[in-house]
């Protein structure tokens, strides 16, 4: 095997491991009700799975916890556009242009503030779907269409969609959503 597959075989299992921990342990991490009942690893403590996660041997975090880590950081998305909700109102939406592609969604990750309305274009060459459980939404994706979806990011943290079922490649694609505290 290449290196990337046992990478990607090793944040897969890391993953699962993480999940089937915290989700049926005691719950700390990984937040079972909320008020919009959504799973939700939060900001505040993804520094603790980061550090839980770290190869005890080396120290070493792995891409995907890399990743994770810098989403912390980094400076907010900025939108393609910002349009009106609605007419006369004065509250505007986030629109993201998002790709579909084999490597994944291009961008991969969208950072945005606790109460921003957002709304992601999606468009694929090929056949495809979308889902995250944590803004409760499930959609396909027809070839050489745009699909369009929005919601209001009523919680913060840092929460996932992937493809389910019709994926690119030989590998699930995911990306992220952070929302962080409205400064």
């Amino acid at each position: 095997m290449d290196k990337k597959t046992i990478i990607l075989i090793i944040t897969i299992l890391i993953l699962v491991v993480a999940v089937f921990i915290f989700w049926g342990g005691n719950g700390d991490l990984i937040s079972q009700e909320t008020e919009d009942k959504t799973n939700i690893i939060s900001d505040e403590n993804l520094s603790d799975v980061d550090s839980s996660l770290q190869n005890s041997d080396s120290g070493v975090l792995t891409p995907y916890e890399q990743k994770l880590k810098a989403l912390q950081t980094m400076p907010l998305t900025k939108a393609d556009s910002e349009e009106l909700l609605y007419a006369g109102s004065k509250e505007k939406f986030k629109l993201f242009k998002l790709k579909v592609t084999e490597n994944g969604y291009i961008p991969d990750s969208i950072i945005v503030e606790k109460g921003d309305n957002v709304q992601l274009d999606i468009f694929s060459e090929r056949g495809t779907d979308i889902q995250s459980q944590d803004f409760n939404f499930y959609f396909s994706i027809p070839a050489k269409k745009t699909v369009s979806m929005g919601f209001l990011t009523n919680n913060e943290g840092t929460f996932v969609f992937y493809c389910r079922d019709m994926c690119l490649g030989n590998e699930r694609v995911f990306g992220h959503i952070v929302v962080r505290p409205r400064s």
